[in-house]
């Protein structure tokens, strides 16, 4: 019950702290939208946040002998069945660099297609992160 409140208590700071950012501004009659750096540094926390969180409970999960699933509920692929801090970290750290990175050049294009793409990259990595994280501490069993 403990985790379940750290989890909820960390979403809802997450998600005042990127409510009071500006969004970044959409093309219009004022001309070309430019690249905002506090929404992407906002996007990589957010990311990060829910990927270290996802991460502490799957490792945790693996000492209490449950086993990674794999693909699409978890990443038995990358991580292997029990998961070890250090592979969690290297897969999943390697992976949101790529994604930060990838994002980060989306964004920064001219084409109002691809800057959504790049917002959307970030987001859909934050939420699958959230779900693994809350899975995680849902799980029955699990102290």
């Amino acid at each position: 019950m403990r985790s379940l409140l750290t989890a909820v208590l960390l979403l809802f700071i997450l998600l005042t702290s990127a409510h009071a950012q500006h969004p970044p501004q959409l093309e219009g009659h004022l001309g070309k939208q430019h690249y905002s750096r506090g929404a992407f540094w906002t996007e990589v926390g957010a990311y990060s946040a829910a990927n270290l969180v996802d991460g502490i409970t799957t490792v945790r999960n693996s000492h209490d002998h449950f086993v990674e699933q794999p693909f699409p509920r978890g990443s038995q692929e990358l991580l292997g069945r029990y998961p070890t801090p250090l592979r969690y970290t290297a897969v999943m750290g390697g992976i949101e660099l790529g994604s930060a990175f990838l994002s980060r050049r989306l964004e920064r294009s001219d084409s109002g297609f691809l800057r959504i793409l790049g917002h959307t990259l970030m987001l859909t990595g934050t939420v699958a992160h959230a779900e693994g994280a809350i899975h995680n501490v849902t799980t029955p069993g699990v102290r």
